[in-house]
């Protein structure tokens, strides 16, 4: 795309947040009441931006500016910073080779011999981390490309030596290796063929020994099983039995505990039905699985996402990033957050699942003319996760929205099909982007409704899966993820559970007793421990749109410095020696974690047990709110953060 188009597209965006900016005191119309329906509330939006001019016009060219290509220049700069920091071989810089080297690749023309070069400069750093499987994937794939002959014999020899750390000398693969480097070594001149050699006899010699890889955190190594004797949820696939779905008046559509459940049993293990990764971690992890890699495969059309194999790519593409590919340059450059991705991937799937627009419009009527509210979102009787269904049906909390809220997002969500109408194929051709034929398509409107709903669903519903990173020693959030059972949790500032994320999965363990008929509740970002109660009202009111009236909330409980003692309670003194034990065993414990390195091993399942005997001793004696039950549930929601997913550095 010509400069003048490029320029011309951001400036249309521009405006538009001018525009929107200059009239925030304006009188919206009645229309954006939560009396009216998101097409009203998208058809308007339209008129509006056309009317103000904030909608471009034409025919949309043929390559958007926001497709972010191949770029060999850019490639060859990624790569030669690489190479830089290679040859100069600086301690504590792996992580940032790999990624420059990935780079390189994600940017490379598909199939060009710069591509090839760019698999042979990350096999090469792989092989100095000791990643020895991941280098011999690239040393295959840069083989399989024009990689050049002048290159080929240092490329064999990488390879000899990935294999030599990995197999015995005498072994046929390594053989084999030897052989073949030393062929071509043959055809070199004597003072390049003398270092290769000088390499290859050191092997042979065995003076080059077998090297232990570097060991990969398996982020569902750690996923937890439900206990022995458990019994499927008929309802609910992949949750325990001990859990339902109730509806109320007052709390919607809400999960219960069907019997008494203890502390630390393991109530779901759950897939998202949609996951996006954080934008920062789209060159380190899996655009589709989440897992981080260090030879990751990029996207064939954009610069933009990282696969971890072949088969992930393939999936994300036959289900969404064939359509999504074309506009994640639009998001990542107009700066618009995760809501975006995740509201458009949502359309993708539900319209793919559906096989049509028209087919979508059918389901969603249907959906609407349910009038079972409890199994609303069901699918053959039951709450089946990988059913678009599940996730439409979630709360979007329109009704108690302002009018300046839901035009917002209505702009946003009219921007994103906008996107989606003149840079894909979404509604079988690119379509022009002015106001009447953005008005006239039979669906744009209903796609652009749908999005609406899916950024509200999306606020209030999704989790953050996050990953543990030991060399910070803190945590952070590798996606946002929606799973439909979750999103029907309801939040109390004194949870009676706490999630962990396994890569894909997210498992839902209890942290506090709950008796039969008692809900099950989650919190959303905070707890009275915490968070200030006049705080926690108030991010509740602006984010979630309820007042919160959990017992904390109610009972004013004080924050963690502040909180009672079970010393300065009322108890007898052989219950008070009983909880001195526990405590001193407990802070035992926290000394010897404090000086651990956290290392693959430093988190044991004896840990978790330990610390969840503890939590139920504390139980049997004294209830929230107590100081020393909330220091142990603090201290076993960390501990089980660190047996899921991690971000490994290869720089310790």
């Amino acid at each position: 795309m010509a400069t003048s188009d490029q320029e011309a597209i951001q400036d249309h965006f521009s405006r538009i947040r001018e525009w929107l900016n200059a009239h925030r005191d304006l009188s919206y119309p009645e229309i954006f009441s939560p009396l009216y329906n998101d097409e009203d509330r998208i058809r308007l939006t339209i008129a509006i931006l056309g009317e103000h001019s904030l909608l471009g016009g034409g025919t949309p060219t043929e390559k958007s500016a926001y497709a972010l290509g191949k770029d060999l220049n850019l490639s060859q700069i990624h790569g030669s910073s690489a190479d830089h920091l290679l040859r100069h071989r600086k301690r504590a810089k792996h992580d940032i080779v790999i990624q420059l080297c990935t780079l390189a690749i994600m940017c490379a023309p598909v199939d060009s011999q710069e591509l090839a070069i760019a698999y042979g400069r990350r096999a090469e750093a792989l092989l100095q981390v000791k990643l020895y499987e991941d280098c011999l994937k690239d040393v295959e794939r840069a083989v399989k490309l024009e990689y050049p002959p002048s290159l080929m014999t240092k490329l064999l020899l990488i390879k000899t030596r990935a294999l030599a750390s990995l197999f015995e000398v005498d072994s046929i693969i390594v053989e084999k290796a030897i052989e073949e480097t030393k062929a071509l070594a043959k055809e070199m001149s004597g003072n390049k063929r003398g270092p290769i050699t000088y390499v290859l006899n050191q092997i042979i010699s065995g003076k080059v020994k077998r090297s232990n890889h570097v060991v990969k955190w398996n982020d569902e190594g750690s996923l937890p099983d439900f206990p022995p004797g458990h019994v499927d949820n008929a309802e609910l696939p992949g949750a325990s039995a001990a859990i339902a779905i109730r509806y109320s008046g007052k709390y919607g559509r809400h999960v219960v505990a069907t019997r008494d459940i203890d502390v630390g049993e393991v109530l779901a293990v759950q897939m998202p039905y949609a996951a996006v990764l954080e934008l920062d971690r789209r060159n380190t992890n899996c655009w589709y699985c989440l897992k981080q890699t260090w030879s990751g495969i990029p996207c064939d059309e954009c610069v933009t996402v990282l696969f971890c194999s072949e088969e992930c790519k393939e999936r994300a593409w036959s289900e969404f990033h064939d359509i999504e590919c074309n506009i994640l340059g639009f998001i990542i450059t107009e700066k618009m957050d995760i809501t975006a991705i995740m509201s458009a991937r949502l359309l993708i799937k539900g319209w793919r699942e559906a096989g049509s627009w028209e087919r979508l419009k059918e389901n969603m009527e249907a959906i609407e003319s349910n009038s079972d509210l409890r199994t609303k979102g069901f699918t053959s009787n039951i709450l089946d996760s990988k059913k678009y269904t599940s996730i439409i049906t979630l709360s979007a909390c329109t009704e108690k929205r302002s009018m300046e809220d839901l035009f917002r997002l209505s702009v946003g969500a009219t921007t994103l099909v906008y996107t989606l109408a003149t840079m894909t194929t979404i509604f079988g051709e690119k379509l022009a982007g002015d106001r009447d034929v953005l008005l006239s398509h039979p669906w744009v409107v209903f796609a652009g409704s749908i999005l609406l709903k899916h950024t509200q669903i999306h606020s209030v519903n999704s989790q953050m899966a996050c990953e543990w990173d030991p060399k910070a020693g803190s945590s952070w959030t590798r996606a946002m993820v929606l799973i439909p059972l979750y999103g029907l949790i309801n939040h109390s500032c004194d949870p009676s559970v706490n999630y962990t994320s396994h890569g894909r999965y997210m498992a839902l363990h209890t942290i506090r007793p709950i008796k039969k008929g008692e809900q099950i509740f989650d919190h959303r970002g905070v707890s009275f421990a915490s968070v200030p109660y006049a705080q926690r009202q108030l991010q509740r009111r602006q984010l979630f749109f309820f007042m919160c009236d959990c017992l904390p909330c109610q009972q004013n409980w004080p924050e963690f410095n502040d909180l009672p003692s079970y010393s300065e309670m009322d108890l007898p003194k052989s219950v008070v020696e009983t909880l001195d034990t526990i405590m001193c065993s407990h802070n035992v414990f926290n000394i010897m974690q404090s000086r651990s390195t956290l290392d693959n091993s430093s988190v044991t399942p004896l840990s978790l047990v330990v610390l969840i005997e503890n939590l139920k001793e504390l139980y049997k004696y004294v209830q929230q709110p107590c100081r020393e039950i909330e220091e142990v549930v603090r201290t076993l929601e960390h501990i089980w953060l660190q047996t899921g997913s991690r971000c490994q550095s290869l720089d310790s």
